[in-house]
């Protein structure tokens, strides 16, 4: 299968996650989940590895769960996995998942250009999009630049939408699954 959408980043590209992509995928998770990391300082280097493998592949088992239908894309730099997008499509709506780069790609434009071509794509289709985002996470930030609004809390989680000028007035809202970190 080929990624949901293409990249416009300049940079950055598109592809199908895959099973050999696993251990990348891992390192990206691991580097992007300080908190966890913090909860378990005190432990030893191998039980924090051991912890955070626990952790990773709970999270990619429920996404698989919860989302049967998503896209899994990993997002590619010179040869090189930085990310990873998740899309799951839900009836009138493209569900982003999860999206993560790596500490050092952010700030750089990637993420605000894939989240615009997802927005591109949603609009050519006269979709909504939707996510959950942790409370204080500064992601908020770029997606409310982006011209998504809050829809609701669900829990630490803030819900968000964004509705394309021509779909703004159809105004369906459709109950989304409880997210996951």
């Amino acid at each position: 299968m080929k990624p949901i959408y293409p990249s416009s980043h300049r940079e950055a590209q598109l592809r199908e996650a895959g099973t050999a992509d696993g251990e990348k995928l891992f390192s990206l998770f691991a580097a992007s989940r300080d908190d966890l990391l913090a909860a378990v300082s005190n432990w030893d280097e191998a039980q924090q590895e051991t912890f955070m493998r626990l952790q990773f592949q709970a999270q990619r088992d429920q996404y698989r769960c919860q989302y049967p239908d998503a896209h899994w894309d990993v997002i590619i730099r010179r040869g090189e996995i930085i990310g990873q997008i998740l899309v799951a499509p839900i009836d009138d709506e493209l569900h982003l998942v999860d999206v993560s780069l790596l500490p050092e790609f952010r700030n750089r434009g990637i993420g605000n250009a894939l989240l615009r071509d997802l927005l591109d794509k949603a609009a050519g289709e006269n979709k909504r999009v939707t996510l959950h985002v942790l409370q204080g996470n500064p992601a908020v930030h770029l997606y409310e630049r982006l011209g998504f609004s809050h829809a609701g809390e669900q829990g630490i989680y803030r819900r968000m939408e964004w509705v394309s000028a021509s779909g703004a007035s159809s105004g369906n809202k459709t109950q989304l699954p409880t997210p996951v970190s």
